[in-house]
């Protein structure tokens, strides 16, 4: 699967509601039509639909300009000075929402992703600017942590899921596959707990 990872532990992005927004500013209908040529599907969370245990139950965040400029207002994001992009003080300091998109040079779709993502955020007052890396260098930047928007893709196999490697707290290590800084310690529990259930 392929998703946007978003730094949870960023000044910018650490309330919940700011990345609800920029999940409703995510066209996923539009990505998989035009850049999966319609081959694809959306998905809620980390397991593949085709295995038992997908939740069924779980909706897809729809594509809702107007929810996610809702969302922004709630989170105290506003445009203060009428320059069209959002602000919000933070630690006495006055903070544009501007965001950087980075993606890994050579990946057309990851770029064509960052675009459509950008055109959207910019008719509710967010700007993101994207941002190429060489591959090595777009490593790195993931393992430190030094990034605010990124597209990441993750390859499952037909067997059990285990959760630990890239949703545990745990793994949210220069080495871990945390990169987004994912979890508390409830979550933790039950990946912990589901590691060891029979059923």
């Amino acid at each position: 699967y392929v998703y946007l990872g978003l730094n949870m532990k960023n000044s910018k992005l650490e309330d919940v509601r700011v990345r609800q927004a920029i999940a409703h500013l995510c066209n996923v209908e539009e990505i998989i039509d035009i850049l999966y040529y319609g081959y694809a599907e959306p998905i809620v969370g980390p397991i593949h639909p085709t295995k038992s245990y997908y939740n069924t139950n779980l909706e897809p965040k729809q594509f809702d300009v107007e929810k996610a400029a809702a969302l922004l207002d709630e989170a105290g994001w506003v445009d203060t000075d009428g320059d069209n992009i959002r602000d919000k003080t933070i630690n006495g300091v006055k903070t544009p929402l501007v965001l950087e998109y980075k993606y890994n040079s050579g990946n057309d779709i990851r770029k064509e992703i960052g675009i459509f993502l950008k055109d959207n955020a910019q008719e509710v007052g967010v700007e993101i600017n994207i941002v190429s890396k060489e591959w090595t260098v777009f490593l790195e930047d993931t393992k430190r942590r030094d990034f605010e928007i990124t597209c990441l893709g993750w390859i499952q196999g037909p067997d059990l899921d285990d959760l630990k490697q890239i949703w545990h707290t745990s793994s949210d290590t220069y080495d871990g596959s945390n990169r987004i800084g994912f979890g508390t310690a409830e979550s933790d529990a039950l990946i912990d707990a589901i590691r060891y259930e029979g059923d």
